[in-house]
């Protein structure tokens, strides 16, 4: 999977924690969203050093 694909999955499934924790009725803004992507990217690039940038 590359990373596009990966950050794409993970801000789809943050969103969905979001809203099933909150009932769908809270604003997620789009700065801080976008900050809080970047930090689990970082986080599982840390895990995952040799991760690819593109499908093998």
């Amino acid at each position: 999977m590359n990373k596009s694909k990966l950050k794409y999955f993970i801000r789809e499934l943050v969103t969905h924690m979001c809203f099933d924790m909150f009932g769908g009725g809270v604003y997620y803004y789009q700065g801080e969203y976008d900050k809080d992507i970047d930090k689990i990217m970082e986080a599982i690039e840390e895990e995952i050093p040799n991760a690819e940038e593109t499908d093998s």
